[in-house]
């Protein structure tokens, strides 16, 4: 039987799919998102759960988060209220 967890605050998590590199220009697309979501993250409360999973309590960010992930790949937003 699973037992659900309230969370005290919710929590916002971004998964993101880059697809592989196969040409120069993906590798540059690549590193380039890889750069604008270090600028995105710096300073900011945020934990990493795997490589491509990101964890915020901030809305704001998280959508930022999201919508670039989009334009370069593949991107879900998950607003998490409870663990199970």
């Amino acid at each position: 039987m699973c037992h659900v967890i309230p969370l005290e605050d919710t929590i916002y998590l971004v998964d993101y799919d880059m697809p592989a590199p196969r040409t120069k220009e993906s590798w540059r697309l690549r590193r380039r998102f890889y750069n604008k979501l270090h600028k995105l993250l710096k300073l900011q409360d945020v934990d990493r759960s795997t490589a491509s999973v990101i964890k915020v309590k901030d809305y704001k960010l998280a959508r930022k988060i999201y919508e670039l992930a989009n334009e370069y790949g593949k991107a879900h937003l998950y607003e998490a209220r409870e663990l199970v």
